[in-house]
């Protein structure tokens, strides 16, 4: 990783300490086993399952297979899986998401209502389905507010803990973590690094790369389509068969 040596130092920033202490202290007081992790196998879900299997190794930890991740990093998420022996339940979504990209177009392209009722059919439904079956009263997720304005707003509103309309208590421990933080919160407890990451080319670099949405166009102009292509050309294939 090119910046390795920055995160490395950025783990002795005691701005960067008070923020895991805090995370830690609402996971300290909320954590049991009525809740579980949600993962994604990206780089901020990761810090979140190494925080909450510091306090209770075996919580039950749920991945949504949406069908759109790259194939690199769900293999880098069963090794996870096999090496620190998770309580680790994989949920497929029996809809087809590229005959969704075909029928309602590609993210970037949707409206807001649309994206909306996208999300909730491949990933908010079934996972609070999944919840209420299992009598689950909470999660933790990986939720940042530098993530984008959007999110900064959503977060700023909510807050780190809040209780969404079906209940279900959702706890956000990393909310002010920059993305400094994270990776150097990755070098400081040795965490493995998803692949994907490593792959700093086209423009792109650790900090920009993401784990999830590739099946878009969006950020062509800032390389990312070129570094779909470059690196997974199946996935790139399978974009252009969309357009």
């Amino acid at each position: 990783m090119k910046n390795k040596l920055k995160y490395q130092l950025w783990c002795k920033e005691l701005s960067f300490k008070r923020k895991v202490d805090d995370a830690k202290r609402i996971i300290e007081k909320n954590i049991d086993y009525s809740h579980y992790v949600s993962w994604s196998g990206g780089k901020d879900s990761n810090v979140i399952l190494h925080l909450c299997t510091s306090f209770i190794p075996d919580i039950p930890v749920l991945y949504i297979k949406s069908g759109y991740a790259i194939p690199e990093s769900y293999q880098f998420m069963q090794n996870i899986v096999k090496e620190m022996n998770l309580n680790y339940t994989e949920m497929p979504i029996d809809i087809d998401y590229l005959e969704l990209c075909a029928e309602f177009g590609l993210p970037h392209l949707r409206s807001y209502e649309t994206q909306k009722k996208v999300v909730s059919m491949i990933k908010k439904n079934p996972a609070n389905e999944w919840t209420k079956v299992n009598k689950f009263t909470g999660m933790f997720w990986g939720l940042r507010a530098e993530e984008s304005l959007k999110r900064k707003a959503f977060l700023q509103y909510k807050g780190r803990k809040y209780t969404d309309k079906n209940g279900i208590e959702r706890i956000s421990p990393i909310i002010d973590f920059t993305i400094n933080d994270v990776w150097a919160y990755h070098y400081a407890n040795d965490i493995p690094i998803n692949p994907i990451y490593l792959k700093e080319n086209c423009g792109q670099s650790a900090e920009t790369i993401r784990n999830t949405g590739w099946l878009s166009t969006d950020g062509e102009n800032n390389g990312r389509i070129q570094w779909l292509r470059t690196n997974y050309p199946e996935q790139f294939q399978k974009i252009r068969e969309l357009l």
